[in-house]
């Protein structure tokens, strides 16, 4: 997969610039990050049950407070807190990670957590080696918008109209494969009658 530094060089020889190389990069990470809220792009991750162990480890990604649902065993559990009331089963946080009480009873029974992705930010010494979150086929999008705001401080309004195109011809694209790619992720919670957010208008 391209890199960040791979992307700026894709930038530079489309449209040769001045702009520096953590100029761009910010405003790759500030792009990005809209990308991300304004879809509702979800992060989906499963892992099974460990007999008696009742915390499990998450990704770097899917911090404590980007939690919207867990589902274990296909039933929703509720979030709360260890010093409340411990009857029934829910979830808990603790020390960064996420219990589950009562401990798991069962080894390999499925646990799924649904969370809002708060992409990493890109930064100019690891340019080299990062790899912007959001999917490699919509990496694109992340050109444009460069491109883009360069035009714009050209004041060369036909090519960033040019662009601005193919940037929303390219979103319209991700807002499409996300709908067909709903069931993968929401077929339970929909079942589970959860309610979800509806998408801003881009």
């Amino acid at each position: 997969m391209p890199t960040v530094k791979e992307l700026i060089k894709d930038i530079d020889e489309r449209m040769p610039n001045r702009f520096s190389d953590g100029t761009k990069i910010r405003w790759m990470n500030t792009f990005q990050k809209q990308i991300f809220r304004k879809l509702n792009i979800p992060g989906v991750y499963s892992f099974n049950t460990i007999a008696d162990i009742g915390v499990y480890k998450l990704p770097d990604s899917c911090s404590m407070d980007l939690i919207e649902e867990v589902i274990y065993e296909e039933i929703r559990l509720p979030f709360k807190s260890l010093q409340q009331d411990a009857t029934g089963t829910f979830y808990y946080t603790i020390a960064g990670q996420m219990g589950i009480y009562p401990r798991p009873e069962k080894d390999d029974e499925l646990v799924t957590v649904f969370y809002r992705i708060r992409p990493k930010i890109l930064t100019e010494d690891e340019m080299e080696h990062e790899i912007p979150e959001i999917t490699e086929d919509y990496h694109e999008l992340l050109i444009l918008h460069v491109l883009i705001t360069i035009a714009k401080a050209r004041e060369d309004a036909d090519l960033a109209n040019a662009y601005t195109y193919d940037l929303e011809e390219l979103i319209l694209n991700l807002q499409m494969d996300l709908i067909e790619r709903e069931p993968e992720y929401v077929h339970t919670r929909d079942t589970l009658g959860a309610r979800y957010a509806e998408e801003d208008e881009w």
